[in-house]
């Protein structure tokens, strides 16, 4: 793997806060500049400060959490550095920090923590993520496997191209590169992550987290699924439960699999204590960590009604697939399933299977190849044109290979195949830059084209003199066709720009080239295979098959590289807003420097238009000078503001669209601009309801010092919100069958309501309103009303009439039912009239009911009660009715009636009965029923 520095742009945010200190000038304004300001956790930056107040001490911290306050502890091992640093005599300071939190927003302070005093200064800066991907850490090119290192408390990094020496002389693949928890670790930690609290359910999470890895999209080979004989390097093994030890399906829960893991450890003759098993205990305590949210979540949401045990197993569901899926991962990264794995490790089952570089990794977070994390691949696309540099940021564009509609000319990971064997065969000829020593022991070198520009040949990109050492693309094209605008990098085993081709000797092949005699300026021819590595586009020779040693450095044929160094604060269209310190770099790597006039550090302290600087040198190459012209400017610009039209709503708020100007002006280099919220014209109108709006206003000169004012304004366009509601619902017919309370609901987003209505009863009537008006603290009014209320309260009526009890069974029964209800009208009844004979009835007490219910609801009932009873009489008439025209048989049956009535006693009676009842048979089926000559036995026999 190539040696690369990666140039981190550096972007200052300057957060310009109020005038401090009677001591300090008033012209100044703190400031703060962190470089760089975009890092990953764990980064050494520098922070430097202007404009504070002289030879004074100053608290500069790191705020994590944005509260201000300096000193607070972090989570996951995130902390907020404090220093105490001393300004100079300008008021200035520069101080070292190394910054460690989780990636996100962040804020560097200078001042006073806001302990009554508040902060002078601050910059905004941004941690990012080096997660599964190789990014920069404290300068130095870093590769992550699993997590947010260093920010996390799992060792999982690996510094890249650190000029690695191995101590014990021998390549030790278990004593290098990146490592993690281990997969068996994380498989042990997905049966601790237990929701039901019996030992097993991990297995299905890893099942499910292995058939995932296996089918598309990243259709993986998941290695160590099963293993019969160390159980606890196999995925299932430790998950599911081996056929011995844990009796099946309990599996290894973290305790006992951390106790098995020391004794294969040991077994293995690991040389040094396995890292793996003390991250365990962190793993551990992580479960435990989730296990305690989970029930805390749970409990918070048995209040909203979810029921005991939903939450806390969803969560901990979660985590087993977050675990089991991390636990696959890490099994394919390795090429196997353990407690410990080393980054040669992946290097080796990465570089050493060409289908698995260009699967997809199965981890939900990234959509990311197997092939982008490490791999060779043969360059389809390359271009040594030079992009584009931006002047102020010094940073190149994107080159042809990254630009769009060249997708299709990028490499494929893996395509280069095992140990590159399948790379294009090439040669190079050319100067060796430097030389490092990669991260998997390779030896890597530069060789760059031609010869450097002659001593201030101008960059047509920059306007300024070429850097020292830059080499002239036309002066030799036996590198520039095998490289891409990546290797425009400097530095230490890095080409300057335009660059060079990066060469690598194998471990296994250190000696069979004289590297010994390979140093900076040595001029070489190189032969080798033509690759690309993970990053698609970055082009070397590796491995090489043959070297050639044409030349050692050359003669001193040129004089001295003179490079000015201006420090200070750089404002715009190059003027300086702080004191200036200007020194000189004289540089002649062939021979010395006889004399260096105008060459002196020197400071300025006061204001100028331009003051020119030279330096002359000479050496045995001769004599070059170089000059610099310096333009100080270090008075901010003056600004006030005013609001227009007059303040026209309540308790200081504006009810119409105001507008805030600001007005600048410099008596030094002249404004440059006035800005009120970003708008150049210097006047806002303010069209956005908001409480306390601050308007910012900045003046800027053309030095770039800045003033800033602000006007803070409250402004509500908005009218409040009003609405009337019933305190129940009327019924699907409109109506409410008790007294009805009409509330008013009051609101306002930007003021607040001052006052709301108060609520209003209302009692029985049809066709009600009620009506409230709200008004907020601005003074905008709203109206709201509840129309078309009908409440009814009274129930309906319900009355029998024609009830004439008792009745013989001779009559007829008419009773009539009627329901009726003043207001809402009678929706639904049961009423019904009585009529028909009264021996139909039966004999004996008959109570009739009816309900009645109102289009309210109401209900009103009523009953009534006859008798029905049976006389001689009565019974002589209904026999009549039923012979009809045979009045002849009624006749015998009436008389049969009478000696019934008169009989002298009870036998002489039941033999009447009997006699009556023989002659009812007679009758029956002409003209009696069967049904009649039953009741009329029936009647008789209670006379």
């Amino acid at each position: 793997m190539e040696r690369r520095t990666v140039r981190l742009v550096v972007v200052v945010f300057a957060a310009l806060a109020g005038m401090f200190g009677t001591a300090h000038a008033a012209s100044a304004t703190p400031s703060l500049t962190v470089s760089p300001d975009k890092f990953p956790s764990g980064q050494h930056v520098t922070i430097t400060g202007t404009g504070f107040a002289p030879n004074t001490d100053v608290t500069v911290w790191f705020d994590s959490n944005g509260d201000g306050a300096s000193g607070l502890a972090e989570p996951f091992g995130a902390h907020e550095p404090s220093d105490l640093v001393h300004t100079d005599s300008s008021g200035a300071f520069s101080d070292p920090m190394t910054v460690i939190s989780n990636p996100g927003s962040h804020i560097v302070r200078a001042g006073t923590p806001p302990n009554g005093t508040p902060h002078f200064a601050e910059a905004d800066v941004t941690i990012g993520k080096c997660l599964f991907q190789m990014c920069m850490i404290n300068g130095a090119l870093t590769v992550c496997i699993l997590g947010y290192s260093p920010s996390d408390l799992i060792h999982d990094c690996k510094t890249l191209d650190s000029s690695y020496t191995d101590p014990t002389g021998v390549y030790n693949f278990r004593d290098v590169g990146p490592r993690f928890a281990g997969a068996g670790v994380l498989a042990a930690a997905v049966n601790d992550l237990n929701p039901l609290f019996v030992p097993g359910p991990g297995c299905v999470a890893m099942t499910a987290a292995i058939a995932r890895a296996q089918s598309p999209p990243f259709s993986n080979s998941v290695p160590g699924l099963f293993d019969l004989f160390q159980p606890t390097k196999g995925l299932t093994n430790i998950a599911c439960g081996p056929p011995f030890g844990p009796v099946p399906p309990i599996g290894y829960e973290l305790g006992l699999y951390i106790a098995q893991a020391t004794i294969q450890s040991n077994l293995d003759g690991n040389p040094q204590p396995d890292p793996a098993i003390a991250d365990a205990h962190l793993i551990a305590a992580v479960v435990a960590a989730v296990q305690a949210s989970a029930a805390v979540a749970d409990l918070a949401a048995q209040a909203t009604g979810i029921p005991a045990g939903v939450t806390y197993t969803t969560i901990i569901l979660a985590a087993q697939h977050a675990f089991a899926t991390a636990a696959v991962g890490g099994a394919l990264a390795c090429g196997f399933v353990n407690y410990y794995c080393g980054g040669s490790d992946i290097t080796a089952n990465i570089m050493h299977q060409n289908i698995q570089q260009m699967l997809l990794v199965p981890v939900p977070f990234l959509d990311t190849r197997w092939g982008d994390i490490i791999g060779w691949s043969l360059p389809t696309c390359h271009s040594n044109v030079l992009p584009a540099k931006d002047p102020i940021t010094g940073e190149y564009a994107k080159g042809i290979c990254e630009q769009a509609g060249h997708e299709a000319e990028r490499t494929i990971p893996g395509s280069a195949g095992p140990d590159n064997i399948a790379g294009f065969p090439r040669c190079a000829t050319g100067t060796v830059v430097g030389r490092s020593i990669g991260y998997d022991g390779d030896i890597s070198f530069d060789v760059q084209d031609g010869t450097p520009y002659p001593a201030g040949t101008i960059d047509p990109t920059t306007s300024l003199p070429y850097p020292p050492g830059t080499i002239d693309p036309t002066s030799g094209p036996t590198v520039a066709p095998l490289t891409n605008y990546h290797n425009y990098e400097s530095g230490e085993g890095g080409s300057p720009p335009p660059g060079g081709i990066d060469v690598e000797v194998p471990l296994t092949d250190r000696g069979r080239f004289p590297l010994a005699l390979v140093l900076g300026g040595t001029r070489v021819t190189v032969c080798g295979h033509w690759v690309a590595d993970m990053a698609e586009s970055w082009n070397e020779i590796h491995p090489i098959t043959s070297l050639t040693i044409l030349a050692g450095p050359v003669v001193d044929t040129t004089p001295p590289v003179i490079t000015p160094h201006v420090s200070g604060t750089l404002g715009n269209n190059g003027w300086y807003t702080s004191d200036v310190a200007v020194t000189w770099t004289v540089i002649d790597p062939e021979t010395a420097v006889s004399a260096s006039p105008g060459c002196d550090d020197i400071s300025i302290t006061t204001d100028s238009a331009g003051r020119t600087l030279t330096c002359t040198a000479t050496s045995g190459g001769g004599t070059s000078a170089q000059s610099v012209t310096v333009k100080r400017d270090a008075t901010a610009p003056v600004i006030g503001h005013g609001v227009s039209p007059p303040l026209d709503g309540l308790n200081g708020w504006y009810v119409t669209a105001p507008t805030v100007t600001f007005a600048c002006s410099d008596t030094g280099s002249g404004v440059a601009s006035c800005v009120a919220n970003g708008d150049s014209s210097g006047s806002v109108t303010l069209g956005e309801d908001a409480s306390a709006q601050t308007v910012a206003g900045i003046a800027t000169d053309n030095a770039g010092n800045v003033s800033n004012d602000s006007a803070t304004v409250s402004v509500d366009l908005s009218d409040p919100t009003i609405s009337a509601a019933t305190d129940s619902a009327a019924n699907a017919n409109g109506w409410f069958k008790a007294p009805v309370v009409v509330s008013f609901t009051c609101a306002d987003a930007i003021s607040g309501i001052a006052t709301c209505p108060s609520p209003v009863a209302l009692g029985e009537g049809g066709d009600q309103s009620a009506s409230g008006t709200a008004t907020d603290h601005a003074g905008r009014t709203a109206s709201a009303s509840a129309t078309h209320i009908n409440v009814d309260v009274t129930a309906p009526v319900v009355t029998y009439s024609g009830n004439t009890s008792p009745y013989t069974v001779d009559q007829t029964v008419s009773i009539t039912c009627a329901a009726t209800d003043a207001l809402s009208g009678i929706d639904t009844s049961t009423c019904a009239n009585i009529t028909g004979p009264a021996w139909s009835f039966g004999l004996g007490v008959t109570t009739r009911s009816a309900s009645a219910t109102d289009r309210a609801g109401n209900t009103g009932s009523a009953s009534t009660t006859f008798t029905v009873i049976v006389t001689e009489a009565s019974l002589d008439n209904l026999i009549r009715q039923f012979f009809g025209n045979d009045q002849g048989g009624a006749n015998g049956l009436i008389a049969k009636v009478h000696s019934i009535v008169t009989a002298p006693n009870a036998n002489a009676k039941s033999g009447k009965l009997g006699a009556f009842g023989n002659q009812v048979d007679a009758k029956t089926g002409n003209p009696l029923t069967a049904a009649q000559a039953a009741l009329l036995k029936q009647l008789a026999a209670v006379l």
